[in-house]
C-alpha cells in the first residue's frame, strides 16, 4: 500500500503582503498530489479528494484548476474569498486525497493567513541624519 504524497503547498492572499488578508480578500490554496498508484484523472478534482479553508463552518472552497497532470502526478489549486465581517483572525487548510486504489493521506495547517485591518509591524532599519 502506497500512500498518496501532498507537497509544495501554499496558502496565500491577494493581499499586497501574501500572508495578510483582509475581508473580501481571495486566498488561494494550492497543492501537488504524487502517488505510485494512478491518480484519478480530468479537468475536475476527483470525489475522494476533501479540501478546507477557513475555520469549521466556513464556505466551501471553488475548484479552480488543476496543472500539470500526468498518471501520478497534479497541482490543484483552490480559491476561497473571506467573508466581509469574519468572526476569525487566522485562517489555515485542511486537505484529504485518496488515490484510484482509495490509499489516503491528509495534511492542514492551523493559521498561515492572518486576516485583518492593520498593517504589520516593520523592523526596518532606521538611519538618522544630521544636516550641518
Amino acid at each position: 500500500m502506497t500512500l498518496p504524497v501532498i507537497t509544495a503547498v501554499t496558502l496565500t492572499s491577494t493581499a499586497p503582503d501574501t500572508l495578510l488578508a483582509k475581508p473580501t480578500s481571495v486566498l488561494t490554496l494550492q497543492f501537488t498530489v504524487t502517488d505510485e498508484t494512478a491518480l484519478p484523472t480530468g479537468t475536475q478534482p476527483p470525489a475522494s479528494f476533501a479540501v478546507t479553508i477557513g475555520p469549521a463552518g466556513s464556505a466551501a472552497p471553488t475548484f479552480a484548476l488543476v496543472s500539470g497532470l500526468t498518471a501520478t502526478t497534479g497541482t490543484y489549486r483552490y480559491t476561497w474569498t473571506v467573508p466581509s465581517n469574519p468572526a476569525f483572525s487566522i485562517v489555515g487548510y485542511t486537505i484529504s486525497v485518496a488515490d484510484g486504489a482509495g490509499n489516503r493521506r491528509s495534511a492542514n495547517s492551523a493559521g498561515l493567513v492572518t486576516i485583518g485591518t492593520g498593517l504589520r509591524a516593520c523592523s526596518c532599519p532606521l538611519s538618522l541624519y544630521s544636516m550641518g
